[in-house]
């Protein structure tokens, strides 16, 4: 009797954990998850802009992904979470401030503004035209198993309008935390609620 017993129990702690595995994969692979652009190579703020959830600019400054998930995967939290690189944000960038606050924050933020403007005006000085890329939903930045990265969906892209144009534009891309989740299925209950996500 106690053997079944320890035998029904080891069966249950079995499951749990296998169950527990399973549901730790469907948040992995269903779970809306913020897309965080702080460990991105240089080379790419030459031709885009990097936006948070909230539309506040990434600056040109390598910020580790693990603490900006840390502090909710918004930059305002994260400078008053790290101010002593909040102001190294902001002398690299000639933002003269010294300390966090919301004030400096928004100055930090009109410079960065300011800076991307330019940028983009640099881009179209030779041309009457220019490709505007936006990606947010459901795309992820790091490559993975599942789908294409807005990297390779960007790039892509401009091949196209390239080809199909028979002119190459300059192009601006933008890329923005609109959360990532992976994948549409016959789920119907999984679709709606990426659908959500997406009217969010």
């Amino acid at each position: 009797m106690i053997r079944k017993s320890l035998v029904a129990h080891s069966c249950n702690r079995k499951g749990v954990f296998l169950f527990g595995l399973f549901f730790l994969f469907v948040q992995h692979v269903f779970g809306q998850d913020n897309v965080v652009y702080g460990e991105r190579h240089p080379i790419l703020n030459l031709e885009a802009v990097f936006l948070d959830q909230e539309g506040s600019i990434y600056p040109d400054y390598f910020i580790s992904n693990a603490s900006l998930v840390e502090s909710k995967a918004k930059l305002h939290q994260w400078y008053n979470d790290h101010p002593s690189e909040f102001l190294d944000i902001a002398k690299t960038h000639n933002c003269s401030v010294d300390f966090v606050s919301p004030s400096t924050i928004q100055q930090l933020e009109d410079t960065l503004l300011a800076q991307s403007i330019r940028k983009i005006q640099a881009m179209k000085s030779n041309t009457n035209t220019l490709n505007v890329l936006v990606h947010g939903y459901r795309k992820s930045f790091v490559k993975n198993e599942h789908d294409v990265t807005s990297t390779e969906a960007f790039s892509d892209l401009e091949q196209k309008l390239t080809t199909g144009l028979g002119v190459e534009h300059p192009t601006v891309k933008i890329y923005w935390d609109a959360s990532y989740a992976c994948c549409y299925s016959l789920n119907s209950k999984k679709n709606r609620e990426m659908f959500e996500g997406f009217e969010r």
